[in-house]
């Protein structure tokens, strides 16, 4: 994205990669940890998520 910006999970769903077309933004390597945990929220797994520390 051109400018700081937040995902949000409050919705979350599937899409055909043909539809999207090309990459929207990239994330750095080390975020992914986070919407890892973010996504396991989103999804109800929230019990398997460890506190951040």
């Amino acid at each position: 994205m051109p400018v700081v910006c937040a995902l949000n999970f409050d919705h979350i769903s599937l899409a055909q990669r043909d539809r999207i077309g090309d990459i929207l933004c990239t994330l750095p390597d080390a975020h992914w940890p986070e919407v890892q945990q973010a996504l396991m929220i989103a999804c109800g797994f929230s019990e398997l998520v460890s506190p951040r520390e």
